[in-house]
């Protein structure tokens, strides 16, 4: 579980709860190859032995905080490498106190492979049908209290009725709740992981189609 922040960017594979109250930008998939996932949620000194770049976990299984980049400034390749490694690793990565336009919220997706664009379109933000906008505030800028897509509500993995599901969904807080409203995400490899074998054995062999 993590709060939010605004100008805090989230980069993350698998299930999320998000938070009711306030201003996000979404990118709701990139799709990309998902290479190998390491040891998540563990610090090694691997993490950290770029003093530019420092990562603090966030729980014993999921999540870093990324501390030294500036995500406002092109990304180079090599800078790049550490931050997918990274994602490979904890699954969820937590960037605070950025400061993103919409164009380099992409350009920065666009590093992990296509970005996609989400089927619901009354969601797109003008100009930028790459970025999906939740929010609560109506036009007179009052909190609603509602929230935008129910479905969002109960754990889920974005995409999951997709063919071809995006790797990733890169999340920008606009505004947040002063308390409150806080994102919870899951390590799925984790929760497998702890299964026994017979329960690993008999999920393994089942398969699942979800059209929406």
């Amino acid at each position: 579980m993590t709060s939010a922040d605004s100008g805090d960017a989230w980069v993350k594979q698998r299930a999320e709860l998000p938070w009711i109250g306030g201003v996000d930008r979404l990118i709701t998939g990139t799709a990309g190859q998902p290479g190998k996932a390491g040891s998540p949620g563990r610090g090694t000194p691997a993490d950290n032995d770029d003093p530019a770049l420092r990562l603090e976990p966030l729980s014993p299984v999921v999540g870093v905080e990324v501390r030294g980049v500036d995500l406002s400034k092109p990304v180079d390749d090599a800078l790049f490498r550490r931050i997918h490694e990274a994602f490979l690793r904890h699954q969820l990565l937590v960037f605070p106190g950025q400061r993103l336009s919409e164009a380099r919220q992409i350009a920065f997706a666009r590093r992990f492979g296509e970005v996609q664009v989400h089927v619901l379109d009354q969601f797109h933000a003008d100009g930028h049908p790459e970025i999906y906008l939740l929010s609560n505030v109506d036009e007179s800028g009052r909190t609603t209290g509602l929230h935008t897509d129910l479905g969002t509500l109960v754990w889920h993995t974005d995409g999951s009725w997709s063919k071809r599901p995006g790797l990733t969904t890169l999340l920008y807080a606009l505004e947040v709740p002063k308390r409150g409203g806080d994102t919870l995400f899951a390590n799925t490899y984790a929760a497998f992981e702890a299964l026994s074998d017979a329960d690993k054995a008999r999920l393994s062999a089942m398969r699942a189609v979800h059209d929406q």
